[in-house]
């Protein structure tokens, strides 16, 4: 369980914060039993009084990541995007994420299965970043100006095969804590 600031957002990202949770197929399975425990009826009744209006629930899953998983990433942005041909967009972005790997970073995309607004949105794609100094510069600020010429390329490569991706929402959070 992680719960972040919605920090840098789009006008229509208008909550405060976002509760994760993410774990083994299993270990969701059990949070969410019949009998989940007494913890999380207790986790739920504290979070319950914080919750106001205005909130949503999506569910969904990883389907590939780049980069260290291991390490914390507390500054993420993160895009909504709906894509119109999974199979195209899938090769497209992991060939496009795989010639550009950079240290101190993560990159993961997955897909929703349900709670998806009216705005759609198919896939999510997550860049986790080390610090707000790495966010902000992005890829530009530790690449080679050869490395840059090569990413621009495999990006203008990416937009042509990607089968049709259109941005829906993207935001940037901080991680106030993981449990």
């Amino acid at each position: 369980v992680s719960l972040w600031e919605n920090h840098f957002n789009d006008p229509g990202n208008n909550f405060t914060h976002m509760i994760v949770f993410s774990g083994s197929l299993d270990a969701m399975g059990n949070q969410y039993a019949a009998d989940g425990g007494a913890e999380w009826m207790l986790f739920r009744t504290q979070v319950n009084q914080h919750v106001k209006d205005g909130f949503s629930a999506t569910m969904g899953r990883r389907l590939v990541s780049w980069g260290d998983m291991e390490a914390q990433y507390p500054i993420q942005n993160y895009y909504v995007v709906q894509v119109e041909n999974s199979a195209a967009f899938k090769t497209a972005y992991e060939k496009y994420q795989s010639s550009a790997l950079r240290k101190g970073w993560m990159n993961m995309y997955g897909s929703f299965t349900t709670g998806v607004g009216p705005d759609g949105g198919s896939h999510w794609v997550i860049t986790g970043h080390k610090n707000f100094k790495s966010a902000m510069g992005g890829s530009d600020a530790v690449f080679t100006d050869a490395e840059k010429k090569a990413r621009d390329k495999a990006w203008n490569t990416f937009r042509e095969t990607n089968g049709g991706v259109k941005l829906i929402r993207s935001g940037t959070r901080v991680m106030l804590g993981m449990w």
